[in-house]
């Protein structure tokens, strides 16, 4: 957000409104990064390591929860 405020990039990267349009958006684009929860992976995206671990391996850095019903 920084360097939006400061006129470094003139705009916010996109968002989508699903898991699975997030990952078919950045299937599509080489340098493309999302982030989803584990269960929603595919095969066609990689999954990166954090400190060399993945995220069922114990000590990955990244967690994150579904969203719950308000």
């Amino acid at each position: 957000m920084r360097k939006i405020y400061q006129g470094d990039i003139v705009s916010a990267p996109p968002t989508r409104v699903s898991a699975s349009a997030a990952i078919r958006a950045v299937s599509r684009d080489e340098g493309g990064i999302s982030f989803v929860l584990v269960n929603d992976v595919t095969a066609d995206v990689k999954v990166l390591r954090i400190d060399g671990r993945l995220p069922a391996e114990g000590g990955y850095l990244l967690r994150a929860t579904a969203p719950r019903d308000r």
